[in-house]
């Protein structure tokens, strides 16, 4: 039986469900997708589960045995995002009761114990083949670091599936937001994201994330980029001098850090002077080719794809961040 694609999101907001139903509906009038069913499912207070509103092609993301959940990846209230398989009976993630996915066959019923009260989830469900990739959101600060082995499982799902991990700036789950403590000003949390995702990157490093799970790629998103090349380096010469305390690393820091690592353009971190920015660029080397652009929209300080990059910067290396990179990476060819 061929897999589906079903993607899971939780909002806090209804009608930002309907808004995100109704692009949805469109996507599939224009043809851009195939979509097999869709729902806006929500738990009241009083824990009941609803179907607020559905679109039907072929049926309701209804049983494991008449619609197959091959792939479901959703925001479901805890600290990352959670990729989860269905298949075998087993999921993934330890979100679910295992016992009750076992022996029910009513996917939105298992679905529905995850949602917390009050919450409301868009369910949408598309032909094999039609939604191409997912990235599996984690917070930019999680609740520990995300080389820890509670994380394992995600990536190995992912491993699996061919997905990409992305960590988005911001949150913080109880954490301080910044290494020295908690800041005063909102400029103080707008500048630290880029703290916490040097420290992932250590930490998914130290841990041996990358050579138990070679095929993953970590996409940093809205963390900047100015800081990787220096990161770097001190990654590299703290290794040399400590390295008797990661006997289980098979190769140098950097070469994980090429292979798996890539950012995002927002914010453009964009010197006063040209030149020094022609230089981080040329301190990127090759990896270059990791870099993403991202816009931020709708957001206050978001960025205009025509303006964000600096104009005097080489075309092949603008076309190279403002498309060839992402293509590469999310096998768009």
């Amino acid at each position: 039986m061929p897999e589906e694609n079903v993607v899971v999101v939780r909002f806090t907001e209804p009608s930002k469900a309907y808004q995100a139903l109704s692009v949805l509906k469109d996507c599939d009038a224009e043809g851009r997708i195939r979509l097999e069913s869709a729902a806006i499912v929500e738990r009241t207070a009083a824990g009941e589960l609803q179907i607020q509103e559905s679109d039907d092609n072929v049926g309701l993301v209804g049983t494991a045995s008449g619609s197959l959940i091959g792939m479901l990846v959703g925001v479901l209230g805890g600290p990352v995002g959670l990729l989860l398989g269905w298949g075998s009976g087993a999921l993934i993630g330890g979100l679910f009761d295992l016992d009750r996915a076992n022996e029910s066959d009513d996917a939105l019923t298992v679905l529905g114990q995850a949602i917390p009260p009050a919450q409301i989830l868009a369910v949408s469900g598309s032909a094999p083949g039609t939604l191409f990739n997912v990235q599996v959101q984690f917070s930019g600060r999680p609740q520990e670091p995300m080389g820890r082995r509670k994380y394992w499982p995600i990536y190995e799902a992912c491993a699996k599936h061919g997905l990409q991990v992305m960590s988005h700036a911001f949150g913080s789950y109880g954490n301080p937001i910044t290494g020295a403590g908690w800041p005063s000003f909102y400029v103080e949390e707008h500048l630290g994201p880029a703290q916490a995702m040097q420290a992932n990157v250590i930490s998914m490093v130290s841990e041996g994330v990358f050579d138990h799970f070679p095929t993953v790629k970590v996409v940093s998103v809205e963390n900047g980029f100015g800081w990787l090349p220096s990161l770097v380096w001190r990654l590299e010469h703290s290794w040399r001098l400590l390295k008797s305390e990661l006997p289980h690393l098979k190769r140098e820091p950097a070469e994980y850090v090429r292979e798996h690592l890539y950012l995002t353009t927002q914010p453009v971190e964009e010197p006063h002077k040209p030149a020094y920015f022609l230089q981080l660029v040329e301190q990127y080397g090759d990896m270059i080719d990791h870099l993403l652009f991202a816009s931020d929209y709708p957001h206050w300080d978001a960025d205009d794809p025509e303006f964000a990059l600096p104009g005097y910067l080489p075309a092949k290396i603008r076309r190279k961040i403002q498309f060839e990179n992402a293509r590469a990476l999310h096998r768009l060819d």
